[in-house]
């Protein structure tokens, strides 16, 4: 910036350093809200799930649940904490039981979508869940 320059250069300026810096909060939140992973899409402020374009209709636990795996494929999260994050309260009980029939409601309505599609959410023994895509389930 010139120190010579007008009040109305400055201004408009500011505008589109304004307007630019805006644009990318847009973008981030955008890429925070929206997980597109393979045949898997999940807008989060909309709360829809599609799996190959075929609209899902989940549960708000099932749907909380696929959205934490989703956003952090590969990631194992322990029974504990699905738990927490999902339901939103302490681990009580038989954890492991609810969570089990939890996933499998959400692989049988992936399943009904695309054989094979439930393959998504894989069960890691005696510790949790994780979210991983094998090839067929990559490509659109």
């Amino acid at each position: 910036m010139d120190i010579n320059s007008t009040t109305e250069e400055v201004d408009l300026q500011i505008f589109s350093l304004a307007r630019r810096n805006n644009k990318q909060k847009i973008t981030q939140e955008q890429s925070e809200t929206m997980i597109d992973k393979g045949k898997l899409v999940m807008d989060h402020k909309k709360h829809k799930v599609f799996w190959n374009d075929v609209a899902l209709h989940l549960t708000r636990q099932e749907y909380n649940f696929l959205y934490l795996l989703a956003a952090t494929p590969m990631r194992v999260y322990t029974f504990e904490q699905i738990y927490q994050l999902v339901w939103k309260d302490y681990p009580v009980g038989d954890i492991k039981n609810i969570i089990w029939c939890l996933v499998k409601r959400l692989r049988k309505k992936l399943n009904v979508v695309e054989d094979g599609a439930g393959n998504c959410i894989v069960s890691v023994r005696d510790i949790g869940y994780k979210f991983e895509l094998n090839k067929e389930n990559e490509q659109q």
